[in-house]
């Protein structure tokens, strides 16, 4: 889990859950070497099902344990395709429910690109997952050539901008 801070005060507000596969002898291999696999296998489901159910697990244990993790978030990237899964909203309405976490807690992170490959089926999507109770976050933008006047128009609660995108901008 990487923390997330918030920069007014330096608290951390919660954090983003990053899959990393630990192998016996190679290491840490990071998502770039193992996901192609994994798609190719059709595994990408399984993976990201996994993924939000045991962060959103670990969020509710923490929120029981411990009286200043009451607040908290956990983010879980979703990967390419994946709001296009039939089933998506009701695996986030179940992982909610079976959790008892609050609207919000559970912060699920899309990439612009993702969106606007069908955005009218993405808002529909992303709109059924704020009813569900998830979080939205548009991850990566700067990276495709969407309008933000559009994006504004969508559910999302946190806009990350794209690290390149950001850096060039402060080159100028």
């Amino acid at each position: 889990f990487q923390p997330i801070v918030r920069l007014s005060n330096g608290a951390i507000s919660g954090f983003e859950a990053l899959l990393r596969w630990r192998h016996p002898r190679l290491g840490l291999v990071m998502p770039d070497d193992f996901l192609p696999l994994a798609n190719d296998m059709g595994l990408l489901h399984e993976i990201g099902a996994h993924m939000m159910d045991s962060s959103a697990r670990q969020l509710a244990e923490w929120r029981r344990k411990h009286r200043a993790a009451g607040e908290l978030t956990v983010s879980v990237n979703l990967s390419t395709g994946e709001i296009d899964r039939e089933d998506l909203v009701e695996d986030v309405a179940r992982v909610l429910t079976e959790t008892a976490l609050p609207p919000g807690a559970l912060k699920l992170e899309i990439t612009e690109s993702d969106i606007m490959r069908d955005p009218e089926r993405a808002a529909v999507t992303l709109q059924r997952l704020r009813d569900a109770g998830a979080g939205l976050a548009l991850d990566d933008f700067g990276t495709g050539f969407s309008s933000l006047s559009y994006l504004m128009r969508l559910p999302f609660d946190t806009l990350k901008i794209d690290r390149y995108f950001v850096r060039t901008m402060c080159a100028n």
